[in-house]
């Protein structure tokens, strides 16, 4: 697959969409609190959401290194990393307050590429590739 600033912004666009529609999916269902602090809740859901975007991610660029909000390694020197906040806005999504996204962005070598944000609620996107104009 192409490494473009273009196509890593679609690939981003392409994995949070369908990650959004997974959020959607199961936001009304009961959610399996895996830790709570005092102003942070982990779920299985980010968990499961980030295994999905990892896993079309590696399916298509399986030499890139992928960091997740919900652990992950980081890239090589030299090599292209995928940055991942499956819900971007949990504590929001568990008390059903309808602000959270799926965030995602390629970078190498610590200069970010691309990027997309996607509101599932809304259903918007949001993105963005290096000498490229936004997108929304």
């Amino acid at each position: 697959m192409s490494e473009t600033p273009q196509s890593l912004r679609q690939a981003a666009e392409r994995v949070a969409r369908r990650a959004g529609d997974s959020l959607r999916s199961a936001k009304n269902t009961a959610l399996q609190v895996d830790a709570a602090e005092q102003h942070d809740i982990k779920l299985e859901l980010d968990r499961r959401i980030q295994e999905q975007i990892r896993h079309e991610i590696l399916q298509a660029y399986s030499n890139h290194g992928f960091l997740g909000e919900e652990g992950g390694e980081m890239a090589k020197p030299g090599q292209y990393e995928w940055v991942v906040d499956p819900i971007d806005g949990t504590v929001n999504l568990f008390y059903g307050i309808p602000h959270y996204a799926v965030s995602v962005a390629c970078r190498l070598n610590g200069k970010t590429l691309a990027g997309a944000i996607y509101d599932p609620n809304r259903d918007e996107m949001f993105s963005i590739h290096e000498i490229g104009r936004a997108h929304v």
